[in-house]
C-alpha cells in the first residue's frame, strides 16, 4: 500500500514564514510498525510549543539539528480517522479502520496523514467537531498552566 500525500516542511529553523514550505511524499506500507496506527488527518492545532521548536526558540527546548538535506515535519497533535492498523493485538482491539481518533504524541502531524502509535489515540465522539476534538490533549493542558 502506497499513499501519496502533502505535508508542511521545514530544512532549517527560523521564522515559520521563512522556512515551512509544502511537499508531496510516498508513504510506504513497511514504514507501519505493528504498534502503529495510520491516520487520515482532518484537523491539527498551531501550539505555541510548535512555533517556538520551528522557530528554535529557548522557551521549545533543547534544538535537535535537522541533518542536511532532511526534513522535519512540524506538529505534535491533532485528529484524523484511521486508514491502516498495525498487527498489536492490543491496537486491535481496541481500534478499527474508519474510526474518529485525536492523537498526542505523534511527530509531524502537520502533514495529511500521520503514523500514530496505538496507546497516544483517544477515540473521539461524532458529536465533536474537529476544530475542537484537535485541540483536547495537550491544549488543554497548556490553557490549565500558570
Amino acid at each position: 500500500m502506497q499513499i501519496e500525500f502533502r505535508e508542511i516542511v521545514q530544512s532549517e529553523y527560523g521564522a515559520p514564514e521563512k522556512v515551512l514550505r509544502i511537499t508531496s511524499r510516498q508513504l510506504k506500507s513497511e514504514e507501519l510498525g505493528p504498534n502503529d496506527v495510520l491516520v487520515k488527518v482532518s484537523a491539527r492545532p498551531v501550539h505555541p510549543g510548535d512555533i517556538q521548536i520551528l522557530s528554535a526558540l529557548p522557551q521549545g527546548g533543547p534544538v535537535v539539528p535537522i541533518p542536511e538535506g532532511a526534513l522535519r515535519i512540524p506538529g505534535f497533535e491533532g485528529i484524523g480517522t484511521i486508514v491502516r492498523l498495525g498487527k498489536n493485538p492490543e491496537a486491535v482491539k481496541r481500534f478499527r479502520v474508519g474510526q474518529r481518533v485525536a492523537f498526542f504524541p505523534a511527530m509531524g502531524s502537520w502533514a495529511e496523514y500521520v503514523v500514530v502509535r496505538y496507546d497516544a489515540l483517544l477515540l473521539i465522539p461524532d458529536e465533536i467537531p474537529d476544530q475542537i476534538a484537535a485541540q483536547m490533549l495537550i491544549n488543554t493542558i497548556t490553557a490549565s498552566g500558570p
